[in-house]
C-alpha cells in the first residue's frame, strides 16, 4: 500500500498543476495539505474530475475492479461522445486502464473500493439495480453463464424476489456441470 500512496501522491500534486480551473493560491494550498490516508488521497484527485468522469466511476465502482463498456453504456446515461470524453479523461488521469475489447479496469482496487464507499446507500442500491436489469438485457440469449453476477448485483439492490430467481438459475447451471 506504501508504493500505491506514493504513486498516488505525485498523481494528485501533477492533477492540480495541470488543472487549468485552479489559481496559483488553490495550487500553493493543495500542495502544502498532504491527505491524511489512502481514501481521502483517492477522494482528493476524484474532486479534479468533470461531473460525467464522476458519474462513469460511480457506475464502474458498483459494476466491479473491471467493467465493460457494454454495461456502463447501459448504466451512466451518458451520451456517447461524452462517455468517450469521460473514459479518456479517466485513463489520463490513471484512475483506469483499458484492458481489451471494450474492457476497462481500474488502475488499482483500491480506487474503486473508495469510489464504492463514499456512494450513499440509494445510489449504491440504485446503481445495483440498474446493472443487473442491464446484465439481464445484455446477456438476454444466455443469462445462465452470468446468472449469479445478476444474483449479486440484486442482492445488493435489495432486490430479493429477483436475486431468489437468478440463484436458483445458478444453482441449475452448477448442478447441470456436476453431472
Amino acid at each position: 500500500a506504501i508504493p500505491f500512496f506514493v504513486i498516488e501522491l505525485v498523481r494528485m500534486v501533477d492533477a492540480a498543476h495541470a488543472t487549468p480551473a485552479m489559481d496559483a493560491l488553490a495550487q500553493a494550498a493543495l500542495a502544502e495539505t498532504l491527505p491524511a490516508n489512502v481514501s481521502a488521497l483517492i477522494l482528493r484527485r476524484l474532486a479534479f474530475l468533470s461531473q460525467p468522469a464522476r458519474q462513469l466511476l460511480d457506475a464502474a465502482a458498483v459494476i466491479g475492479v473491471q467493467f465493460p463498456q457494454t454495461l456502463l453504456r447501459q448504466v451512466d446515461r451518458l451520451e456517447d461522445d461524452s462517455r468517450i470524453h469521460a473514459l479518456d479523461e479517466l485513463h489520463r488521469h490513471v484512475l483506469i486502464l483499458h484492458e481489451r475489447g471494450d474492457a476497462y479496469a481500474f488502475s488499482h482496487e483500491l480506487v474503486g473500493e473508495v469510489i464504492y464507499q463514499q456512494l450513499s446507500d440509494v445510489r449504491r442500491h440504485h446503481l445495483h439495480r440498474q446493472i443487473a436489469e442491464a446484465m439481464v438485457s445484455i446477456h438476454a440469449d444466455d443469462l445462465t453463464s452470468v446468472s449469479h453476477q445478476i444474483a449479486a448485483h440484486f442482492e445488493r439492490a435489495d432486490c430479493l424476489l429477483e436475486a431468489a430467481h437468478y440463484r436458483a438459475m445458478a444453482q441449475n447451471r452448477a448442478d447441470v456441470r456436476k453431472t
